[in-house]
């Protein structure tokens, strides 16, 4: 049987009319009924996908996941695309600069999947996948060609090539690439690669030298996908000598738990693996590495490059790290699935410190194992211990001006009346912390600075800056929060996360980058009366005139559902406009850009636009 080419593929063929595994169905349905996502089973399948294959980089963040599935035709076979920057996914070629950092290291990657709902492989779908991969790379290879890039992955092109002009910041000099098709089959299937198109597209992909040189075409099926899920991310299976540590009492919640001092020596199995550190054991920490140029990391250096090294438990508060599983034998630990919460500063400058040493000197091994750390480790299944574990080992981080927001008396009386919305209204997550499950779709949940942001481009007229300047809307003594009627955030939350929906739904996504410019169309659409609201020169001096009107449309919002079933119309309308302002912009290139939006100029085109509207309905 293996020997005819012929009978060998007939089941990639044959695969294509079977229908999606019914446990795999079940799982992608709960999974959209919590996220809020809608669509056909097809395109459920495809967020599915991306949330599991990008879960160490979308934070839960439903919009994330939204922009990186590329969506419906124009994508070349390429169902998820997403560029991956200092473990950020970056969706806009803006933000490419501001995600790379005067850290030891810059990292890249880029991960490209096509996402089937059908039981098998399919090497016609495999071969068309891998074209639209050749596609990008011919793109980036050949800068001045006129190679045409698929609608749907010119942003993905554009955060490309953006990344490769900084690319001396990277540790590498290509790209590092990630493909994978994936399937309900219930196993991966390497001999689909065997098919003389699919071998011969991905040496094409290796030749042409974009991506690193060993790129390979990962075939899932669903228990590649299960375990994937189950990925928590961190290291399996460390072992440390911890011999200088005290037990602490288990508590509920807590399984076990040691304190005391260890040796760089093994502080290093713990951060780094073959040279490298293991950058995605820091993801619950507040803050990640802040530089060499930071003060606390500038003593740090000084004491583990003076003669008073002995002094550095003495002077450092050391690491906490909290572990999955942690196994004692003895004065070993064997460590997995685990994070440091606490002491990413001192992680890093240790590491910084072991890699330029002179490892030929037989005398450094020595001198790592007398330098001495303190060290907690701590083994729970529980999130919500690690969560608070996380705060309260880190409360020397200063507050944030979003924290200082919602802990206003308005917020809190906003965070109420979200809850009294329904399952179909808002839900406002005031604190970055909670030990409560919200009874809403996790696309109906906002955070402080989203809904700054909706409140500034609804109310306001301020889209311009909610688009390209968001942190100007956290200043101290902001117009944000002021004694505004509680529903007035409801719509604004309520808008902006129907334009989204409207947008996905509709295949407007290449617009995305102009949606608080939408958000302000419709703001005066639905309520005329917000027209005389401009935005604030000066945040003291709040116009009393301004009040009246937010309680007269507060009132309007709170007593009538009217609005929300004119609301999608309504988007529609606004949406047309901001097409035809950026009519040849979208010719152009096929895609808004945050850059496109971002200035004052744009904002006072599209309320002239609006008042040219007015004048020709009036």
């Amino acid at each position: 049987m293996a020997g005819s080419s012929s009978m060998k593929f007939q089941p990639l063929i044959k695969s294509r009319k079977k229908n999606m595994d019914v446990l795999v169905k079940g799982i992608v349905e709960n999974f959209a009924k919590e996220y809020g996502f809608e669509g056909s089973l097809e395109q459920l399948f495809e967020k599915y996908v991306a949330w599991v294959y990008l879960q160490e980089y979308h934070k839960q963040d439903p919009a994330v996941i939204d922009a990186i599935v590329t969506g419906g035709g124009g994508d070349e076979g390429i169902d998820v695309a997403a560029v991956v920057i200092n473990r950020n996914i970056v969706t806009d070629p803006s933000e490419v600069e501001e995600n790379i950092s005067d850290q030891f290291k810059n990292t890249l990657k880029v991960l490209l999947i096509q996402a089937k709902t059908s039981q098998g492989y399919d090497a016609k779908l495999i071969s068309k996948f891998l074209h639209g991969v050749e596609t990008i790379t011919d793109c980036l290879s050949h800068t001045e060609s006129k190679v045409a890039i698929p609608s749907a992955l010119k942003t993905t092109v554009d955060i490309l090539k953006k990344s490769l002009e900084f690319i001396t910041k990277f540790d590498t000099f290509h790209i590092p690439a990630e493909m994978y098709y994936v399937t309900t089959a219930a196993h991966a299937r390497d001999d689909a690669k065997k098919d003389s198109q699919v071998s011969r597209a991905i040496k094409r992909i290796q030749d042409s030298g974009m991506f690193q040189s060993e790129i390979d075409l990962n075939l899932h099926g669903k228990s590649e996908i299960q375990k994937t899920k189950e990925f928590i991310g961190g290291p399996k299976n460390v072992i440390i000598h911890f011999p200088r540590k005290q037990s602490i009492p288990a508590t509920e919640g807590i399984n076990q738990a040691f304190i005391g001092v260890i040796s760089a020596t093994e502080i290093i199995k713990l951060i780094s693996e073959n040279g490298m550190l293991r950058e995605n054991i820091f993801d619950d920490n507040v803050r990640l590495y802040q530089g060499e140029r930071n003060d606390v990391n500038r003593n740090i250096q000084e004491t583990l490059a003076s003669d008073q090294k002995n002094k550095f438990p003495f002077l450092n508060n050391g690491i906490t790290l909290v572990a999955r599983k942690v196994d004692l034998r003895s004065e070993d630990l064997t460590i997995s699935n685990y994070s440091i919460i606490n002491g990413c500063q001192t992680s890093n400058e240790i590491f910084n410190w072991w890699v330029n040493l002179d490892h030929d000197d037989i005398h450094i091994e020595d001198s790592a194992k007398n330098i001495f750390v303190p060290l907690k480790i701590i083994e729970t299944e529980s999130d919500e211990i690690l969560s608070e574990i996380t705060i309260s080992a880190n409360r020397q981080t200063p507050i944030k001006d979003t924290d200082i927001q919602s802990s206003s008396k308005i917020a809190k009386q906003v965070e109420e009346y979200f809850e009294q919305t329904g399952k179909d209204g808002m839900r406002y997550r005031r604190q970055s912390v909670f030990d409560k499950d919200y009874d809403v779709a996790k696309l109906r949940i906002v955070d402080t600075q989203s809904l700054n942001r909706a409140i500034a481009s609804c109310i306001f007229g301020d889209a311009s800056l909610a688009a390209g300047s968001p942190t100007q809307l956290i200043r101290k003594n902001s117009y944000m929060w002021k004694e505004y009627p509680e529903s007035i955030y409801f719509f604004a939350a309520k808008t902006a996360y129907q334009i989204d929906r409207h947008l996905t739904n509709n295949g407007k996504t290449n617009i995305r980058a102009a949606k608080w410019h939408i958000s302000f169309i419709v703001s005066r659409l639905t309520f005329p009366e917000i027209a005389p609201i401009t935005p604030l020169k000066n945040d003291a001096n709040f116009p009393t005139e301004y009040k009246k009107i937010l309680k007269k449309v507060g009132d309007k919002v709170h007593s009538s559902k009217k609005w929300q079933t004119n609301l999608d119309t309504q988007i529609g309308r606004a949406v047309a406009i901001v097409e035809d302002v950026f009519k040849e912009k979208l010719e152009e290139s096929g895609n808004l850009v945050k850059d496109d939006v971002r200035t004052q100029k744009v904002q006072e085109t599209i309320a002239q636009k609006l008042q040219e509207l007015d004048n020709i309905d009036s």
